[in-house]
């Protein structure tokens, strides 16, 4: 059972669970009973989440197991890419657009199926 004691939680972390097999903790989504904090933040804008287990002290990311994981564009940016894709728009105006490789637009389209 964890502590009550200590600082409340200010990070939600509410559907997420530890993502190591071995912890006690994995899979557990429900926020009232996993071990998961916030760590820290990571990206050029310090804007992906990280989170830690307190139990087993692994650190990962909510994006963890999305097409967003290990992407370096902001997701604002795959979003509006793949919203113009998907109105119609020509991947040629979209690459002078966006100022990205044609191959980089095409395996967003992938990632995201």
């Amino acid at each position: 059972m964890k502590s009550r004691r200590g600082r409340k939680k200010r990070y939600p972390t509410h559907g997420y669970g530890c993502l190591n097999p071995a912890c006690p903790y994995y899979g557990i989504t429900d926020e009232t009973l996993h071990a998961l904090v916030r760590h820290t933040s990571r990206g050029k804008d310090r804007d992906i989440p990280y989170v830690r287990c307190q139990c087993c002290q692994t650190v990962f990311t909510n994006r963890k197991g999305t097409p967003l994981y290990s992407l370096k564009a902001k997701p604002e940016q795959v979003e509006l890419v793949l919203w113009f894709l998907v109105e119609g728009v020509d991947m040629a105006v979209l690459v002078r657009y966006m100022g990205r490789m044609e191959a980089t637009i095409a395996r967003w389209l992938e990632r995201m199926g």
